[in-house]
């Protein structure tokens, strides 16, 4: 039996240095293409510097030639920029030319061009700190597409990080495709116009460090891991579990537990009794577990954040801020694996610290915490009187970041009990909060969540939208647990739109997610979404 097959063409763009990555998406393709190419009726065909043949003209002719042939580009840059191609030229190296022409093409009604992809390796901090010319202007072009607001980017700090993020990529790329649209992107018009090397720092440590967490908080990551780079430079605790926190939050999880392994490894930190040090010691185990959660280890996780708990139990000295956020994440872990009332146990001593020693901001996340706890449970009018009261109470605190995961939590709540109304209204809140601090979770948290408004509304078509942009942020963020909550509600969306062969797709990846993954609700979740999509092709 014969069928037609969309080919897609993908332009591999990256200066040499990047073998291993490049090898990595030819393999990518491959895999995609012998797994689910028949299915999908999609496939995948990398070219690259690699494929020109050689001929008369100037070699990156030949090559720009290619690219305007393409669909799709995947622009890969680490520590270098690569050399011009022309003397003389425009450009200050191919891949920029590259990448130029990528942008042109975009813009262009006749063109082929649908999408670019960028993917930048972390660089070690050390490296930054000595950059030259060749790292300066990856970053200055970093900066670029950063301030641009334009583009769309990824940060991966392994190969594995790397390969699922390309992988989720080919996934996008194979959906159906809708009619070709030209896209200008005003602030990258132009190429770069060279780099200037960064004045050194003329501040203290703890400002520079001030500085990165300001930038960080803006969203302009690339200049807070450049301030980074100066704080952490002689290796103090302190900063460093900043930076570790900050790779966490920008998806870079690996690093970040090399960083709070190293941490918690330092002669000096073990033996320190001080509140200071072990204050630290409790904060690095409890962003562990919260890691492992995130990968779904949750095991993992309830075993280091049982460490932290004993950590703080163990001193000398009051530490009963530190033992309650040890507590909160331990409590949230032990929910997961169903551990209903060790979890309870956990919030209500956190709670009772509080009472005795905590602020109004605190008792709101213990509120917080018991509404997650009803939320988990199937109390879903008692999840929505513990978030009002966590709402009002940190209302008058001001504290943002818990009154987005607040607004969230009833949310949520309320759509659980198969209401909509108000619903709306907390998620634009919870969104805009987000947005200002730049919290990635929060936005796919959100972006989730207004998700599942679309479909209780029977607003499928914007559901999808809502959840493909929910999956991508935790693609980035290497959130299997997100991930699988994303494939999910695609399937719910498709269902209702009978779209089944796109529904089964992303049922199949929630599974797939699932089977590395330990989540109780989301398993039972995305078995009721198989039930619902089996019952709708049945009565089709």
């Amino acid at each position: 039996m014969t069928f037609d097959v969309s080919g897609r063409r993908v332009f591999l763009a990256s200066p040499r240095g990047l073998e291993l990555e490049r090898s990595t998406c030819r393999s990518l393709a491959q895999e995609f293409n012998e797994k689910e190419g028949e299915a999908k009726r999609v496939a995948f065909y990398l070219h690259g510097w690699e494929n020109i043949a050689g001929g008369v003209g100037r070699p990156q002719e030949i090559i720009n030639q290619d690219i305007d042939q393409c669909d799709y580009m995947i622009l890969i840059l680490g520590s270098r920029w690569g050399s011009a191609s022309t003397i003389g030229g425009d450009y200050t190296s191919g891949t920029e030319e590259e990448f130029y022409r990528c942008i042109d093409l975009l813009s262009r009604p006749e063109a082929h061009m649908r999408d670019v992809y960028i993917l930048f390796k972390t660089v070690d901090p050390e490296r930054l700190l000595d950059r030259g010319p060749q790292l300066q202007s990856v970053m200055d072009f970093r900066d670029s597409i950063e301030k641009s607001k334009e583009l769309f980017y990824g940060v991966f700090d392994s190969i594995e990080s790397f390969s699922a993020k390309i992988y989720a990529q080919l996934h996008k790329w194979s959906l159906p495709l809708s009619p070709r649209m030209p896209i200008t992107m005003r602030a990258l018009v132009k190429p770069l116009q060279g780099s200037v090397q960064p004045q050194p720092f003329s501040a203290t440590p703890e400002q520079i460090l001030e500085k990165a967490k300001e930038h960080a908080a803006n969203g302009l990551t690339m200049q807070a891991e450049a301030a980074f780079a100066f704080a952490i430079k002689d290796n103090d605790p302190a900063a460093l579990s900043e930076f570790a926190l900050f790779m966490r939050r920008t998806g870079r999880v690996t690093k970040a537990l090399e960083i709070n392994q190293a941490i918690l490894a330092n002669p000096e930190i073990i033996g320190d009794t001080s509140t200071d040090a072990v204050s630290l010691r409790i904060n690095t185990l409890a962003n562990m577990g919260v890691i492992y959660r995130k990968q779904g280890n949750i095991a993992r996780s309830i075993k280091v954040l049982h460490e932290a708990i004993q950590t703080a139990e163990s001193s000398k000295h009051p530490v009963y801020k530190d033992l309650c956020y040890a507590l909160d994440n331990y409590g949230l872990s032990l929910l997961r694996a169903r551990k209903v009332e060790k979890a309870e146990e956990s919030f209500e001593r956190a709670h009772a610290l509080r009472n005795e020693f905590g602020s109004g901001r605190d008792l709101a996340q213990s509120a917080a915490n018991m509404g997650r706890r009803q939320l988990i449970t199937g109390q879903f009018a008692e999840a929505e009187q513990y978030f009002s009261e966590a709402a009002d109470t940190v209302g008058v605190e001001l504290d943002q970041h818990l009154l987005a995961n607040v607004l969230c939590g009833k949310a949520e709540a309320v759509l659980r009990q198969e209401r909509t109304e108000g619903v709306k209204q907390l998620l634009d809140q919870a969104f805009a909060i987000n947005i200002s601090l730049g919290h990635s979770d929060g936005i796919s948290i959100t972006r989730s969540l207004f998700a599942r408004l679309c479909i209780a509304k029977a607003q499928f078509t914007e559901a999808i939208e809502y959840a493909t942009k929910c999956l991508e942020d935790n693609v980035e963020s290497d959130n299997l647990i997100g991930q699988a909550n994303g494939n999910l509600l695609l399937c719910l969306a498709y269902t209702g739109l009978s779209r089944f062969q796109e529904a089964q797709e992303c049922l199949a990846s929630a599974k797939r997610e699932l089977n590395s993954i330990d989540d109780f609700n989301l398993s039972r979740e995305v078995e009721s979404a198989e039930l619902a999509l089996v019952g709708k092709e049945d009565a089709a």
